[in-house]
């Protein structure tokens, strides 16, 4: 053999060392990838981002401080993709978070442990050592007919109307929401969380109940609403497990002894939040209420607030859109584009009372106006700044030790059930966030599902595989090997 050749040999076998090379490291490449969390190697390809988590999550999830298992419970095959895929998102998220799927199929009574409800495909039970829930694999998917915003229909419920509809001859359209991370974040934040803490509802004086929409916020943040009766006698108190007191629009007066209840209940630190009438909070009709307003350093007449600005109101100048200030206990909203509805609100002002650290939450724009039936021509009117909702807290002015609070709105329809699709459920959540001591909120918006998905079949990731680890690599050595033989040739 003459140099020449031998020269060749060897520059031959160098490229197909160096192919070898190549293809030994696309494969450990993807092998290393293929142990990466999904999180970084799974993109949501979902146009609204449907399946990437908001900052509340994340901080729900980075804060566990207890193992948290999440059981899929499907048949195979019935797999649903968005479920499935967050699922594998929470996982990731966490080293304390695991997901396992269980056949129910294979696995018949594995359910009855935790419930006697029959649970549909793609239900997921969350299991703590501390407590367990079920979420149906019905309550991920949620549809809003159209004219009907904010009522919500189950798959099976939506279908129903669907055929109803089209047996008529109509066509039934609604928009399809996906519940996935609202869901199973108040999940693990039920199943994770020590204790759950317990809210008030004062009766017994004609106050509104919550209506469905603001109970399942409550149930959603994981906070118990409990009914208070407050009884006359030496034993009227508030219950020690109080995290705060709700007083929505009471119709009539609280008695000498519910005052002094409350009183005490605010010494010792607790929180009062109080909705109010304005024609009902005076000191005719409730004047221990009144009491219980001016001991804290506010005091609000019956007035009807109305609007100038026309951006400062919806539909009617008393339905009030006020603008949420930087400080106080709703401070954090103040930068959202949360639209606030404040209606038939009365105005309120301080009066004196020592260490009481009084802030404004929500005031109108300075164009607002008292209503008076006399007016004609509302350019005429005396324009001002009111403030409809306030919060005052104790302080000790030597020692800076805080004590209770009061948040005050006077607006009754602040957290009536019309006002669930507003930024009024942002308000009421944020207010059981800091009067329980949460740190996360978990009032997760559901995500429309209207942009296409990029579905990625099995087969086609099979075969995507094959092309990175086994194609690409071929073509090379293919490629070395007739640049060797062609050069031997020679």
């Amino acid at each position: 053999m003459n140099k020449s050749n031998k020269k060749i040999i060897k520059i031959g076998a160098y490229s197909i060392g160096l192919t070898a090379i190549a293809v030994a490291i696309v494969i450990v490449l993807n092998l290393f990838i293929g142990q990466l969390p999904s999180k970084i190697t799974k993109h949501d390809m979902t146009g609204d981002a449907i399946l990437t988590f908001g900052d509340e999550t994340k901080k729900l999830v980075s804060e566990i401080d207890c193992d948290v298992t999440l059981y899929h419970l499907v048949t195979e095959g019935a797999e649903q993709a968005y479920v499935t895929e967050l699922l594998s998102r929470y996982e990731a998220e966490s080293s304390k978070i695991k997901v396992v799927k269980i056949d129910p199929v294979k696995k018949p009574t594995f359910a009855s442990e935790y419930t006697t409800a029959k649970l549909n495909d793609n239900s997921v039970i969350v299991v703590s050592e501390k407590r367990n829930t079920v979420i149906d694999g019905e309550e991920f998917f949620k549809y809003e007919p159209s004219g009907y915003e904010g009522t919500m229909l189950s798959y099976s419920e939506y279908m129903y109307y669907y055929q109803m509809y089209a047996q008529s001859g109509y066509e039934f359209t609604a928009t399809e929401y996906f519940m996935g991370e609202k869901e199973i974040s108040g999940a693990i934040d039920f199943v994770a969380s020590d204790v759950l803490p317990v809210v008030y509802q004062l009766t017994g004086h004609g106050e509104t109940a919550f209506g469905a929409a603001f109970a399942e916020l409550a149930e959603t943040e994981n906070v118990e609403m409990k009914s208070l009766t407050l009884i006359a006698g030496e034993s009227v108190a508030v219950p020690e497990d109080a995290k705060a007191v709700f007083v929505n629009v009471p119709q009539s007066d609280i008695t000498e002894e519910e005052y002094n209840a409350l009183v005490k209940y605010i010494d010792a630190g607790g929180y009062v939040i109080l909705t109010s009438y304005g024609e009902i909070m005076n000191s005719e009709k409730t004047p221990n209420f009144v009491r219980l307003t001016e001991y804290m350093g506010l005091t609000a007449t019956a007035d009807i607030i109305m609007e100038n600005s026309a951006e400062h109101y919806y539909q009617a100048p008393y339905y009030l859109i006020p603008e949420i200030q930087s400080a106080g206990i709703t401070a954090e909203l103040s930068a959202s584009n949360y639209t606030i509805l404040s209606m038939f609100s009365s105005p309120i002002s301080e009066t004196e009372a020592a260490n009481r650290t009084r802030t404004p939450l929500f005031k109108t724009s300075g164009k607002a106006f008292l209503y008076d039936e006399t007016i004609t021509d509302t350019t005429k009117v005396e324009e001002s700044t009111f403030t409809v909702a306030y919060q005052s807290q104790i302080e000790n002015s030597e020692t800076g030790e805080k004590g209770g609070t009061l948040v005050w709105f006077t607006s009754y329809t602040m957290f009536d059930e019309q006002m669930a699709g507003f930024g009024n459920s942002f308000v009421y959540t944020t207010l059981l966030q800091k009067t329980c001591g949460k740190t996360t909120s978990i009032n997760v918006a559901a995500k429309a599902i209207t942009s296409a998905t990029l579905d990625i079949t099995a087969a086609d990731a099979l075969i995507g595989y094959a092309g990175y680890i086994i194609i690409v690599p071929l073509v090379f050595l293919v490629t070395g090997f007739v640049i060797w033989f062609r050069r031997r040739r020679k």
